[in-house]
């Protein structure tokens, strides 16, 4: 991955009980300026790259909450995804990743 810048958060104790493996990860090509986007909810694993393709912006977000999450972890999680929407209006949004609701239609 010597091509590309990596954004990371790591599994930790306060978004997980299994402290082994885990997190979300997005790398960007090196070519194209990208940008940490700090939120205040940091007991989600979850993470957001701001960056600009030709003439659009866009914040690339990924997110990983656990099987059997409380309710608690996806209002932190929505929370700041609106918080975001908020401060960056213009931006496109892309949120990839793993929910684990397997039981919502």
């Amino acid at each position: 991955m010597y091509n590309y810048n990596i954004f990371r958060y790591d599994r930790c104790s306060s978004t997980s009980n299994c402290l082994r493996g885990g997190g979300v990860l997005i790398g960007v090509r090196k070519n194209i300026n990208a940008y940490p986007v700090q939120v205040t909810q940091l007991d989600v694993e979850h993470i957001f790259v701001r960056f600009s393709f030709e003439s659009t912006s866009i914040i690339l977000g990924g997110v990983y909450i656990p099987p059997l999450s409380s309710p608690q972890n996806y209002e932190y999680h929505t929370t700041a995804v609106e918080s975001l929407l908020y401060q960056y209006p213009d931006h496109i949004f892309i949120i990839c990743g793993d929910y684990n609701l397997p039981e919502i239609s």
